[in-house]
């Protein structure tokens, strides 16, 4: 019975049988480690790198890196001039709203990337690098969707490599990539069932970069916040978790960026209100001519582009709810249409590559949205096609057959920003050479040295090169930025005020496209003459010193009401008085909604009966506007305004009518 029990328990399949004592003693003995097999390793260090976007998309920020240790020299000239001035801004955290108002805000030197200071170059420069690969890791992760691995990364570090590059050395294009890596974010959160709702970590993220670029860049953050609350209100769940979620990564990091660059409570209300100016009279301000008819097919390729992404929509949403699609719609021609005005409402080699260079990555945000593999060959098609078009609309980067040259230059940007040494030499060769080339004379800089100085009208790099001087602008940065009445009146208030600048240096005048440039801006200009008197002039620069208000009471001489390319007559400045006038233009209801939509016709004014021809700015039309300087200015005769004895209104594409056109005539004393 017992042997009969023993073998019964032994046969149980959850009891182990016993072990023989060698057996045990065997097991008891460590094992000897088979060697290491350094292959391994590498292995599986290339299996992390190819299943990462993130990883992949870094290695191609490197190999595609546009900028050298030449890079970050700093340069004069007039988009130089704005960079350094928003680097000493947020050097010497310059308020913003109140001291300054630009298009860019307080973490605006994120997309500047000369070397000024240190603190402001290695945020810089950390910006752009998360940004690169954001744009890589992106363009990867839609790809390999609909394409296999090794062909996403063909497209995408071509895509890349283009979109970063051609508009790398311009003034803008790169804070404007953040709207297309939204959309990319948005549609794939539409395209998403509503039990399957897109990953947390994507609103966060959300959140976290539009506070940092609504502080960059304020129109870039428009567009992503007006792109997210549609989304949101179009998912088809999720919807009060999103919007936590974005709070919760765009307020705290709001805060800490507004308040880590200077800015308080204080000037909140006006940083939005100036911020609203700035976008609202863009334009009108800065419309272009039409493009020239060898330029005329990139409006063309534009047209194809849009004709994409609506193919694009349509293939990617028509399957899902109708709260998605129409939300993929809204977003979609959103993005599309401010890339777009950004491009060509100026229309220079400058800001045409914009567009073109958003363009793959507009493409690619379809990709989780489609289902078949047409749709998903298309779409690949579509970036790498769109890639070689903003090629052919700027250039193709070096780095394409020769990557070699973006991971050099990444690495001597990196010795030259991680070596004290090398740094303090950069700025101190830089600052050498801008002194060689500004030459401004000795005697004016002994006058303005330890005092506060602005720059007229717009070469503000000069107070970076001479360091002995005080960096105090007017809110405007520069004067061709102040293009609406609200701005120029900030800047007129500021001249008033006891923050004024003690000195402003000031170049021979000049404006860009054929503005004139006594109006720019009109009354600020009439502020200066007021309260600033020469203390010194060559043919090169003039310096003026603040004193007391040196005019009276404007006097009214009367009211011209006519119409465009009508005749009109201004009056005869008498000693000692100078005549100004403000202008009324009833622009019609067309003209207004091109300037909403797209842009405006440009306005016209012709002077001392058709010797010259200036673009003139309605933004500015209702400041005060000087016609004829007084003969107690006593500026040196480079300095002086000229003087205007008729002027007429003209819209391009209007003809001649009977009104809308009212001037009022002052005379302003001077002493």
């Amino acid at each position: 019975m017992i042997v009969r029990m023993s073998k019964g328990l032994h046969a149980r399949r959850d009891v182990p049988p016993p072990t023989t004592r060698p057996e045990a003693l065997r097991a008891t003995q460590p094992v000897a480690k088979p060697p290491p097999h350094h292959g391994l390793a590498w292995r599986d260090a290339g299996r992390f790198v190819l299943s990462s976007n993130l990883a992949l998309g870094l290695i191609m920020a490197v190999l595609s890196w546009p900028y050298g240790a030449a890079s970050l020299v700093p340069t004069n000239g007039f988009d130089p001039g704005w960079m350094a001035a928003l680097e000493m801004s947020a050097h010497q955290g310059l308020p913003f709203g109140t001291h300054v108002v630009f298009a860019y805000g307080p973490l605006g030197f994120l997309a500047v990337w000369p070397l000024y200071f240190t603190a402001t170059a290695i945020l810089a420069f950390v910006f752009l690098l998360a940004l690169y690969t954001t744009v890589f890791a992106t363009l990867i992760w839609s790809l390999r969707q609909t394409v296999p691995l090794a062909a996403a990364l063909v497209v995408a570090f071509v895509a890349g490599a283009v979109s970063i590059n051609v508009v790398a050395f311009l003034y803008t294009g790169e804070p404007e990539k953040a709207l297309a890596l939204t959309l990319i974010g948005c549609v794939y959160a539409l395209s998403r069932p509503a039990d399957r709702p897109a990953p947390q970590l994507l609103w966060l993220g959300s959140g976290i970069g539009l506070a940092i670029l609504a502080l960059v860049n304020v129109s870039t953050g428009v567009g992503m916040a007006v792109t997210l609350v549609i989304t949101v209100v179009s998912l088809q769940g999720g919807r009060r978790l999103a919007t936590t979620l974005i709070a919760l990564g765009s307020v705290p990091t709001l805060a800490v960026a507004w308040f880590a660059t200077g800015n308080g409570f204080s000037n909140i209300f006006a940083f939005v209100r100036g911020s609203a100016a700035i976008i609202s009279g863009y334009s009108s301000a800065v419309s272009g001519p039409p493009p020239y008819p060898a330029e005329e097919y990139t409006y063309w390729l534009a047209a194809l582009l849009a004709a994409l992404v609506v193919g694009l929509v349509v293939g990617s949403s028509w399957r899902l709810p109708l709260r998605a699609r129409l939300g993929t719609c809204l977003v979609s021609l959103v993005v599309v249409w401010q890339l777009f005005k950004e491009g060509f409402v100026r229309f220079d080699v400058y800001h045409v590559p914009v567009f073109f260079a958003t363009a793959p990555l507009v493409v690619a945000a379809f990709a989780p949205a489609l289902r078949t593999w047409r749709w998903r060959t298309a779409l690949a098609g579509g970036v790498l096609v769109t890639s070689l078009t903003a090629g052919i609309v700027a250039s193709f980067p070096t780095d394409l057959i020769r990557p070699g040259t973006g991971a050099g230059n990444f690495a001597r940007e990196v010795a030259t920003l991680v070596s004290p040494g090398r740094r303090s030499a950069e700025i101190e060769s830089s600052r050498l050479a801008l002194q060689s080339e500004y030459l401004v004379p000795p005697s004016m800089l002994a006058h303005m040295e330890g005092h506060t100085v602005d720059v007229d009208p717009w070469e503000q790099t000069v107070i970076w090169a001479y360091p002995s001087l005080r960096f105090d602008p007017l809110p405007g940065l520069q004067g061709y930025s102040t293009y609406t009445t609200s701005l120029d009146k900030l800047d007129v208030h500021y001249l008033a005020s006891s923050d004024a600048p003690k000195y402003i240096l000031r170049q021979p005048p000049a404006a860009p496209d054929d503005l004139d440039p006594t109006f720019e801006p009109p009354a600020t200009q009439i502020a200066v003459e007021c309260r600033y008197r020469q203390v010194a002039a060559d043919l090169s620069w003039q310096l003026v010193e603040r004193t007391t208000d040196r005019c009276g009471s404007m006097r009214p001489l009367g009211i011209v009401s006519t119409g465009l390319n009508q005749f009109v007559p201004v009056p005869s400045a008498g000693p000692g008085q100078a005549i100004v006038a403000t202008i009324q233009l009833n622009l019609s209801l067309w003209w207004r909604l091109q300037n909403d939509v797209f842009k405006p016709p440009t306005v016209y004014m012709t002077t001392n009966g058709g010797a010259t021809v200036y673009t003139f700015s309605p933004g500015t039309a209702t400041s005060l506007h000087l016609l004829q300087p007084a003969s107690t200015l006593l500026y040196n005769p480079e300095f002086t305004p000229p003087k205007i004895t008729n002027l007429w209104f003209t819209i391009r594409n209007e003809g001649t009518t009977t009104s809308g056109v009212i001037v009022r005539f002052y005379a302003l004393p001077m002493a």
